[in-house]
């Protein structure tokens, strides 16, 4: 297989292939039958995790960063390539969060009522605070404690 490049060049892109392994999980997560799932294996079975809780939980693991931690430290590749995986899979979280609730999208069409209501109460109550808190601790970074 040929993965594109947004270099044009024809070498390697980490960031192309950072979104491309980003996509295969949400992608797989975000599918409209197994959210469907979650909602009623929850409903009957209240030990299993809501689709609140796995939402909950899958912006917790992509957003709630140590943003400094993360940027500091020795300039290698190893850091760039993490900083490149963190970055595309907030990314796609934030595309697929998005999708599912946007009515005139083709794949919000596939989900119910009751899933798009959820994802958008998500969005508003979780998500967009977790990105506003990443950013204001962006924000607070000084050129002292970034890998430069």
């Amino acid at each position: 297989d040929l993965m594109s490049t947004r270099s044009g060049s024809g070498t390697f892109d980490a960031t192309v292939a950072s979104e491309i392994g980003a996509n295969l999980v949400v992608s797989a997560i975000f599918s409209a039958p197994r959210l469907e799932r979650l909602v009623v294996q929850a409903q009957r079975n209240a030990s299993l995790p809501s689709l609140t809780e796995v939402f909950q939980r899958l912006t917790s693991a992509v957003f709630a960063v140590d943003v400094a931690n993360l940027v500091s430290g020795p300039c290698d590749a190893q850091r760039g390539s993490e900083v490149l995986a963190l970055v595309a899979a907030q990314s796609v979280l934030a595309n697929a969060y998005v999708s599912v609730t946007d009515a005139s999208s083709s794949s919000s069409a596939s989900h119910s009522l009751l899933v798009r209501n959820i994802c958008k109460y998500h969005v508003q109550n979780v998500l967009l605070p977790a990105i506003q808190a990443l950013v204001n601790d962006l924000k607070n970074l000084t050129s002292e404690n970034v890998c430069v």
